[in-house]
């Protein structure tokens, strides 16, 4: 029996076939001519044809030699990165899977490579894999066939694999974890043009990071079951992070979690313990002595005006607003024109943290004198915002990293958000719960939600607060007392010959 009927018999798929009339090896490509190759029928003389065929094909469309070799690779190793994406990694798996990823990465560029003698691209393939371990035990030694020819076929295991997995199946969306953080992060990036601030897009890029460090990201995403919910808390609450930050990781955790089961193409069943109350986190000395320690950060009127006295002018605005009206980087960022009322001296604001909320109220802030001279002088060009950078765009990045850079020679290392901490601790003492109206938080009560439409309307005991706070740091009076005269008081005084309508 020839060669190439043993082969045949065999099972094995020649690329070219033996052409028995005449003896000689024949290759049919499309509709043109067949080619042959005057070569014995032996495994030399096959491979001998084949480096022939390679070259003719070669030349007729301008391919390297070793593509067809390269395509067959890729589409086996294809199928066993799909099988890793659809169905997980295996823990023990997790090196070999790496090195099947990189693997095609090389084929890709091995495609567009030449490999002129002595190193073919035969050689070059067996000199990568015999270097990594696990993949040349998993898939040379342990495979039936050849990995240099086209006849190479995966080993038993991999075949039982694919073939126990449906091709609709393997052509589905990945459903390891990494997949979709990655997936859950593109679409906070896209709800960030629109939906959420570009800052909390990128905090929750930034928190979902310890999350991934810490998980199997090969893993399949249904181990996320109600015991992994419980360990990962508890791996967060063993850390010596501040009970602020486990809170947040924890809260972005949860949130990649529900979003990805309502996925079309995750599947995943959400843990029923996700929203579970019992996953709280605790401060070891108590949440008191960490807002005692945190005092030594608010801003003395001393620091405030030396700073005030050094820094650019721009900059000298932008510390006094967020004194003067709690601001944040971003209400400054988004501050209008429009909502500065130059003839009262006020600016009427709705936090724009806050602007999607009906409970968020709309505040009326009185200035002082040396914000609105601040605020004239360095107002920007734009016809819509009162400050944008040199190109035009938002403040805000440009406020934080400028800070990060000089706050140790203008301010002592002050951080610029304990200014309206500052500002909010002063109203506080002057008045009770005063504080939240000062920082635009959202109304709590019902009658002031739905029933008192008193939005954008001066506020004489915030106005009053705010006075005392200028005060403090010595830009303006402070305000007088008002003292409430009984029925008999105003009698006495009227007997008196005193214009109570003058008092």
């Amino acid at each position: 029996m020839l060669w190439s009927e043993r082969q045949k018999a065999a099972g094995v798929k020649l690329v070219i076939q033996w052409f028995a009339p005449r003896s000689i090896w024949r290759k049919k490509s499309g509709n043109a001519a067949p080619y042959y190759f005057k070569h014995p029928n032996s495994r030399e003389g096959y491979e001998a044809a084949l480096a022939e065929w390679f070259q003719k094909k070669k030349e007729l469309d301008g391919t390297k030699p070793h593509s067809e070799h390269v395509e067959h690779l890729q589409k086996l190793y294809g199928d066993v990165q799909k099988w890793y994406d659809a169905f997980g990694v295996p823990a023990t798996e997790a090196r070999l899977a790496d090195q099947v990823s990189v693997f095609l990465a090389w084929l890709d560029e091995a495609a567009k490579k030449d490999f002129p003698e002595p190193i073919t691209f035969e050689i070059a393939l067996m000199m990568w894999a015999s270097k990594r371990e696990p993949f040349f035990q998993e898939f040379v030694t342990d495979s039936f066939s050849d990995m240099r020819s086209l006849e190479y076929q995966l080993g038993s295991k991999w075949i039982d694999r694919i073939d126990r997995a449906t091709a609709t199946v393997l052509d589905k969306e990945p459903q390891t974890i990494c997949h979709w953080i990655q997936r859950y992060l593109d679409r906070q990036q896209e709800r960030s043009q629109k939906q959420i601030r570009k800052s909390s897009a990128r905090d929750r890029k930034y928190k979902i990071q310890h999350f991934s460090e810490w998980c199997d990201r090969l893993a399949h995403m249904n181990t996320i079951d109600v015991d992994y919910v419980v360990k990962y808390h508890g791996e967060l609450d063993a850390t010596s992070l501040a009970k602020d930050s486990k809170e947040g990781y924890f809260a972005v955790f949860r949130m990649f979690v529900r979003w990805s089961a309502q996925q079309k193409g995750c599947e995943f069943n959400l843990p029923a313990n996700i929203n579970n109350k019992e996953f709280g986190f605790t401060e070891p000395l108590g949440t008191g002595r960490k807002r005692q320690e945190k005092k030594k950060w608010l801003w003395t009127p001393e620091v405030f005006n030396q700073a005030m006295k050094t820094l650019p002018e721009r900059y000298q605005c932008y510390l006094i607003l967020m004194l003067n009206c709690g601001f944040r980087h971003i209400d400054l960022s988004e501050l209008r024109k429009v909502d500065i009322d130059w003839k009262h001296g006020r600016i009427v604001i709705q936090r724009n943290k806050l602007n999607q909320m009906d409970a968020a109220p709309v505040i009326s802030y009185p200035l002082w004198k040396r914000t609105i001279e601040l605020l004239k002088q360095t107002l920007s060009d734009d016809p819509d915002f009162a400050f944008r950078n040199e190109k035009g765009g938002p403040v805000e990045v440009a406020i934080k990293l400028w800070w990060k850079r000089y706050r140790d020679d203008h301010a002592k290392g002050k951080r610029l958000d304990f200014i309206r901490k500052t500002g909010s601790t002063i109203v506080a003492l002057h008045e009770t719960d005063l504080d939240d109206f000062y920082l635009g938080e959202c109304l709590k009560e019902t009658s002031k939600k739905h029933y008192s439409f008193t939005d954008g309307e001066p506020c004489q005991a915030l106005d009053d607060a705010v006075a005392v706070l200028g005060s403090k740091f010595g830009y303006c009076a402070e305000p007088y007392k008002r003292v409430a005269l009984t029925p008999d008081v105003l009698e006495k005084l009227q007997k008196a010959g005193i214009d109570v309508s003058k008092l």
